[in-house]
């Protein structure tokens, strides 16, 4: 999806702020969320995928304008509405109607799938990230796609990102590509810089 959230190389934003000591959570709700995330990740009761699907799909100036964690709690409570965990009613009452049916089990897998088929790709190959602007939630940046890199490093399976967005697993080979900074920004990019960036397979093709 190209939405607000994928800002890499763009200009316009303002510095970024960096809070001197800044704690890891501001107040407790944050911790919270964030322990409620953990949760409901761990039980498989939800993707991670699931969680930036969620906040992805936020308008843009509401995503801009929330903290980080309150883009959490965004997601998570589309997620346990979505997944039938509460109620509305429940929700806003924040209490738990004992009366209330056991929700249904998740379609996701807690257990590795990993690929049958041997990798397409092998380390030192250049590739081309592939041109797309999908609709669904997806881990391949705008500012590569169409660009060309190198195969570094190769980790093996991983859950397809618009696939375990929608609480399905479908694992491909997971590749650290290499590019140049060049090939990025242009000529006036530092000579010596690169970004290594993990693509799973689907998102690329051989270089020409």
């Amino acid at each position: 999806m190209n939405g607000a959230h994928d800002m890499g190389g763009m200009h316009g934003f303002g510095p970024i702020v960096v809070e001197a000591d800044e704690p890891i959570f501001h107040a407790e709700w944050e911790r919270d969320v964030a322990g409620t995330v953990l949760a409901l990740i761990g039980s498989g009761r939800m993707a991670v995928d699931q969680l930036r699907r969620n906040i992805e799909r936020q308008p843009p100036p509401q995503y801009l304008s929330n903290s980080y964690y309150e883009n959490w709690l965004h997601s998570v409570t589309a997620m346990v509405l979505e997944a039938g965990l509460v109620t509305r009613e429940e929700l806003a009452s924040g209490r738990v109607d004992p009366a209330a049916p056991e929700p249904p089990p998740s379609r996701w897998s807690t257990q590795p799938e990993p690929p049958t088929d041997p990798a397409r790709y092998s380390v030192g190959d250049r590739v081309r990230a592939k041109v797309r602007s999908p609709l669904a939630h997806t881990r391949e940046p705008r500012y590569i796609r169409g660009r060309t890199g190198v195969v570094a490093h190769i980790y093996g399976g991983e859950p397809l990102p618009e696939l375990a967005g929608e609480g399905v697993r479908r694992e491909e080979y997971l590749y650290r590509v290499r590019f140049e900074a060049a090939e990025l920004w242009g000529d006036e990019a530092a000579e010596r810089d690169a970004l290594y960036i993990d693509l799973v397979e689907s998102y690329l093709e051989p270089a020409p």
